[in-house]
């Protein structure tokens, strides 16, 4: 099986996963596949997929059946039930009602995706935006979920270190980390009309200055609190703070040798810190606009994931978010992540089987040297599978049809993005003198 864009989709591919919308698309229940696996798809399928914003598809091909294991008809399913559970909390009809949010149906939603996880550890992988909701700014909302949740499991070590006061089985738990992540900007609709229409008249999304937008962190959480554990209402009224002091809402107040600012470190509850990476890395995927644009529309790639990645470690994003953090999100949602077709520095095109966090931008690759007529083929002759690791002399030049020649990243230091190395030196104080310096100066600077 291979995942493709629906721009990649032609006549003729055979599905090999289902395909799921949150309801209302060609008249399909909650959760319901709209199409399912061994459906041929002809152009006027293609064409409604495109419309109805669905961005990529896992298509038959021979000698990838091993993909399989990291798309999980389960997982699938728990998402798109947490993608219709956010497009009706999110709708902006909804949040001028008065009827109370059905957080009983939302705890569900991600109970549901957790259980599917841990049935399916292998899928604990981002491979791309939901389909399934609605709404740009639904989607938004389930990406960061879902991708919050992934963080979450990858990181509980972290989690155990980062909650001393609570037992360590708790603070693993990371069912209201993904609650706060589902809802995290439910305050934006609660917003007066007027601020919304300033900030959606932006070319470049919201303008994170405006004192009124600001509000919506704290609109959020007097909407949730009461209703949800502290932790996570806490998660959303801190989810644009940034370790660095900058971010908001400003809750120490200014003295006579410091300015006000925002809270610091680990000050910002670590639910809040994993939700702010999963926010900037869908904004830098997605573009700025996703979480304000509340009417229907497509949420399209403005940049490959790789080149968010990238950014999150080295550019201006960096130092406000926590780096154990952004290494979690990086064993979540990898730079190439399996099933993405690539195309190699010699010019073949390839798909990804596998990846290793010591060098996350030299996946394994098999070559798929005619991808129309592969994909409808019974058998593709002698596969050639290519571990980049070892062919220094080759590189990915293209992902997600973007050129990534400026965008790719090596380790700096051996074990920078070992999260088993990290959870070794967090778990274990005999174990720190076996890893690097500089990942003890991480976790000591949490």
């Amino acid at each position: 099986m291979l995942r493709v864009s629906v721009k990649q989709a032609r006549a003729g591919m055979v599905l090999a996963m289902p395909v799921f919308a949150a309801g209302d698309h060609w008249g399909a229940a909650q959760d319901a596949a709209l199409l399912n696996s061994g459906v041929e798809l002809d152009e006027r399928t293609i064409d409604r997929l495109r419309e109805m914003g669905v961005g990529s598809v896992w298509v038959r091909y021979p000698s990838l059946e091993g993909l399989a294991k990291f798309a999980d008809e389960g997982v699938f399913r728990a998402c798109a039930q947490v993608a219709s559970a956010l497009s009706t909390a999110l709708d902006p009809a909804s949040a001028r009602a008065t009827a109370r949010l059905e957080f009983g149906a939302y705890k569900r939603a991600i109970g549901s995706l957790l259980r599917k996880l841990h049935k399916a550890p292998h899928a604990a992988v981002f491979l791309g935006q939901m389909n399934d909701a609605r709404t740009p700014m639904a989607r938004h909302a389930g990406n960061v979920c879902l991708l919050s949740v992934l963080m979450g499991l990858k990181l509980d070590f972290y989690l155990i270190r980062e909650r001393p006061k609570v037992a360590a089985h708790t603070a693993m738990d990371v069912s209201n980390l993904g609650l706060a992540a589902m809802l995290h900007d439910a305050g934006i609709l609660r917003l007066e009309d007027h601020v919304l229409e300033r900030q959606r008249a932006r070319v470049d999304g919201p303008d994170e200055d405006d004192p009124d937008w600001r509000e919506h962190v704290r609109l959020g959480y007097e909407l949730l609190r009461g209703e949800i554990e502290p932790s996570a209402a806490a998660a959303v009224l801190q989810h644009h703070q940034r370790v660095d002091g900058s971010g908001y809402p400003q809750t120490v107040p200014a003295s006579a040798t410091n300015p006000a600012r925002g809270m610091l470190g680990n000050e910002i509850h670590v639910f809040a810190r994993i939700i702010a990476a999963a926010d900037v890395f869908d904004r830098l995927r997605h573009g700025a606009r996703a979480e304000i644009d509340a009417g229907p529309g497509e949420l399209r790639v403005v940049r490959p994931a790789v080149a968010a990645c990238k950014r999150m470690l080295e550019g201006a994003e960096a130092a406000g978010l926590d780096p154990i953090v952004v290494r979690g999100l990086i064993a979540a949602a990898p730079p190439f992540g399996p099933g993405t077709l690539v195309r190699l520095s010699d010019g073949r095109e390839a798909a990804v089987c596998d990846w290793d966090l010591k060098d996350p931008c030299r996946p394994v690759v098999q070559i798929v040297p005619d991808l129309e007529r592969g994909a409808r083929a019974l058998k593709t002759p002698r596969p050639e599978r290519v571990d980049l690791r070892d062919r220094r002399d080759v590189t990915i030049i293209e992902a997600e049809g973007f050129d990534v020649r400026g965008e790719l990243f090596a380790p700096k230091r051996l074990g920078e993005f070992d999260l088993d190395a990290m959870s070794r030196a967090a778990m274990n104080a005999a174990a720190e003198s076996a890893v690097s310096p500089e990942i003890r100066a991480m976790l000591r600077a949490g």
